[in-house]
């Protein structure tokens, strides 16, 4: 309501009023000289770079207006100029220049709306609204949420709980998806060349229970998810496909075409099912309520299981690719998150009757993740945080607060990676910690 309300004011006020600064002209419209424009300009300069904002500076405009004045209503405009170190309420009501610009995350998608006041000649207050909405934020706060996602709670400021260590088995990049098996133990599987490893709890361990080697006739395993029949593995289904080496002598180019799905039984051995892919660009395969959801390029396609085998019954545009779908429940309120990455970007979002919903992004773009997805309560505060490894091998910890997703990475180590689970079943969330050093070392550390 603010923002709309400082609109109607800005444009009122430079339609139909005026205040000549830096001219010398006596009519009733708004100037503002090239010296004090760049002045001006200048500030937000600096005030961008400090908070390593980008910004697009052919859309500044400036605007003779008045501070907000000191009532509840306009609390978050003077919090979040206070959160940077500017002090408007303290010009609360004043007349002042406002300029106003289109902000840049770090890609250049359009971020929202800057604004700037300045009293006096100097910066006196600054914020933003979103892409998404009238709501103010600091500068300090950047990738918020988009389209009004609701949670029950957010990360408090609770210290990582006791873990026990224990020897540690599994592959350095972790695994991809997890269930459990028909004795109630935690299993896991990753696809590693021509194999398919499935890994089981065990003894304070995760062990490699079953490697299933997979390629045939030219064909290789690209991803592989368990099949699931009341919270009990009864299967898998792998996409299988063709690796191509098209690298030359200055740059190595591999990629994959895909070419169809096997199915496993609950013994993990070939059933003899297959469904041919119509999509080459077929790279990352997960369940999802029943369903088997396959992504193919910048689409997820759904299939159901009929009578005649598996029937694809919706098809969701996202825009972007992925190489792993991790779906949680973060905050425990019953709805899922699904949370992606395609080495570029973090993406989250959430489903309804339209489809996919996107309710967060990273907004970089450039290549930065590596390997799998995972999330889990480590320091029993009731809220799931988020665990990703970048391209240095470290795990960057995101965690949820009121305004989006977050990194808080205090407590992580260079070089080393976490992959959450509960392994022993006791309600606890526990992790896998792995250590890319001069030699790799990995633990299991069990919440006590």
């Amino acid at each position: 309501m603010l923002m709309k309300k400082l609109l109607i004011i800005l444009t009122a006020v430079f339609m139909l009023t005026g205040c000549n600064i830096g001219g010398n002209s006596d009519d009733d419209t708004f100037t503002i000289s090239f010296d004090d424009k760049e002045k001006y300009k200048e500030q937000i300069y600096n005030l961008m770079y400090d908070y390593y904002w980008r910004y697009d500076d052919t859309t500044v405009e400036f605007f003779s207006s008045s501070v907000p004045e000191n009532t509840d209503e306009n609390i978050p405009a003077f919090e979040a100029s206070d959160d940077i170190g500017l002090n408007l309420k303290r010009y609360a009501g004043e007349s002042c220049v406002v300029a106003t610009l289109n902000l840049q995350h770090f890609n250049g998608d359009y971020a929202g709306r800057g604004y700037y006041y300045f009293n006096s000649g100097k910066l006196s207050g600054a914020y933003y609204t979103s892409s998404n909405g009238d709501d103010i934020y600091s500068f300090n706060t950047r990738n918020v949420f988009v389209n009004s996602p609701a949670f029950e709670g957010y990360e408090s400021d609770e210290k990582m709980a006791d873990f026990k260590e224990y020897r540690s088995f599994v592959e350095s990049t972790g695994f991809s998806d997890t269930s459990h098996s028909s004795d109630g133990k935690f299993i896991a599987l990753s696809v590693n060349g021509n194999y398919m490893h499935i890994y089981k709890y065990a003894n304070d361990r995760l062990i490699k229970y079953k490697s299933v080697y997979l390629t045939s006739e030219g064909l290789v395993p690209l991803s592989a998810t368990f099949l699931e029949n009341n919270g009990v593995v009864s299967g898998a289904a792998v996409i299988m496909g063709e690796r191509i080496d098209a690298s030359d002598d200055e740059s190595e180019n591999t990629y994959t075409v895909s070419k169809k799905v096997v199915f496993l039984n609950d013994s993990f051995g070939k059933t003899g099912e297959e469904m041919l892919l119509e999509n080459s660009s077929c790279n990352y395969i997960f369940e999802d309520e029943g369903n088997l959801a396959i992504f193919a390029g910048e689409n997820i396609e759904y299939y159901q299981k009929s009578e005649t085998g598996w029937v694809k019954f919706e098809q969701y545009r996202l825009g972007h690719t992925a190489n792993h779908v991790h779906i949680t429940d973060l905050d425990g309120d019953g709805t899922k998150e699904y949370i992606m990455t395609d080495g570029f970007d973090l993406y989250m979002y959430r489903k309804s009757l339209m489809g996919y919903i996107n309710i967060w992004r990273t907004h970089i773009t450039v290549e930065n993740y590596t390997g799998y997805i995972y999330s889990g309560d480590l320091n029993n505060d009731g809220i799931k945080e988020i665990y990703v490894s970048d391209t240095t091998g470290t795990a960057v910890r995101y965690i949820l607060s009121k305004t989006g997703l977050v990194t808080s990475n205090e407590d992580i180590e260079y070089g080393n990676n976490l992959y959450p689970a509960d392994f022993d079943g006791d309600g606890k969330d526990d992790y896998i910690k792995i250590f890319f050093g001069e030699n790799v070392k990995q633990s299991m550390c069990i919440q006590q």
